[in-house]
């Protein structure tokens, strides 16, 4: 993939998160920490490129903004799952739900949306995502953590 066809990709994403960042509190995921010193919000802007980059590699026809969105809204459950709470055990298993809960409250989203962002943690959720979008996403969010853990500097602007 060239450097063009990747900035194009970033540009896309940025225009998401500029738009989900005039109408609601998406910026509040720079506060939360989620995989080492990755914020959410930059994990979530990974997820996003990483599944256009998925799309694109793998030609396979999606919705780009539909994609993109639930990328970004996949982990928007606003709070700290890194603080010592019994419920917080279970975060794997139950973010989805606050994820799409709050993204349909502040934002707004169709069904397809709805059931990426609900199935994202497959195979912890058990059912699989029905569309094309949320096996990306469940893909890429894969991807994603692997990387935040295990590298080092690895960070949405400096994405090859």
């Amino acid at each position: 993939m060239n450097t063009k066809k990747r900035e194009l990709m970033k540009e896309k994403v940025r225009h998401h998160v500029t738009r989900l960042e005039q109408k609601g509190p998406f910026f509040q995921q720079h506060q939360y920490r989620h995989h080492k010193n990755v914020s959410v919000h930059e994990h979530v802007c990974h997820v996003a490129y990483t599944s256009l980059k998925i799309a694109d590699l793998l030609k396979i026809k999606v919705d780009e903004d539909r994609l993109i969105r639930a990328s970004l809204l996949h982990d928007y459950y606003l709070y700290d799952w890194h603080e010592d709470a019994d419920w917080h055990k279970w975060h794997g298993f139950k973010h989805p739900r606050f994820a799409c809960k709050n993204a349909h409250r502040d934002f707004g989203l169709d069904p397809r949306e709805k059931d990426a962002i609900l199935k994202h943690m497959f195979p912890l959720t058990i059912k699989p995502p029905k569309h094309r979008e949320g096996w990306i996403i469940t893909l890429a969010d894969k991807i994603c953590a692997f990387k935040e853990c295990w590298f080092k500097n690895w960070s949405f602007e400096t994405t090859k």
